[in-house]
């Protein structure tokens, strides 16, 4: 059974990959120190999930797609694991699992300005409803790449994006 809310399917990946997604995606480099890993009888590395990015990529690669299939939006509440140092995620306490409410929208660079303010707008509408909730956000990225182009096109992209919420 899919769930789809506000155009984004539920989906749900394993809790264990094994390190050669996370070495693909980047995320290896970036955060193998606090990753829970571990060698089976086979001598295979594998690292329960810190973070859901390289899943939901499989998942988007699987099948045959046309561009005429974009956007595709994939949310996912599942549990992930990170051996993090005290205080990084939860205050004074040492945080291993959690669910983290996550998403991924696989899309046109023509369709990124208008999804990130879809996005943008619907998390205004939410935390403006808090009363003294102050919040901010900020365009990261690894590094350069050839997928969502350089730094500079990002930055447009993304000033494209605030400009309407008035945020900027």
């Amino acid at each position: 059974m899919v769930v789809v809310v506000r155009s984004f399917s539920q989906v749900m990946t394993p809790n264990i990959f094994h390190t050669d997604l996370w070495k693909i995606s980047g995320h290896y480099k970036h955060y193998r120190d606090d990753m829970f890993l571990f060698n089976t009888n086979d001598k295979e590395e594998y690292a329960l999930k810190p973070m859901n990015c390289p899943g939901h990529c499989l998942m988007f690669r699987q099948g045959l797609r046309s561009w005429r299939d974009l956007p595709i939006r994939m949310a996912d509440f599942g549990v992930l694991h990170r051996n993090e140092l005290k205080g990084a995620l939860g205050g004074l306490t040492r945080v291993r699992r959690f669910q983290q409410d996550d998403a991924h929208i696989f899309c046109r660079q023509s369709q990124v300005s208008w999804l990130h303010r879809c996005c943008l707008i619907r998390a205004l509408h939410c935390f403006d409803e808090e009363e003294n909730f102050y919040w901010n956000y900020r365009l990261n990225s690894f590094e350069d790449n050839s997928l969502v182009g350089t730094r500079a096109e990002k930055h447009d992209l993304f000033s494209l994006a605030v400009a309407p919420t008035g945020r900027h």
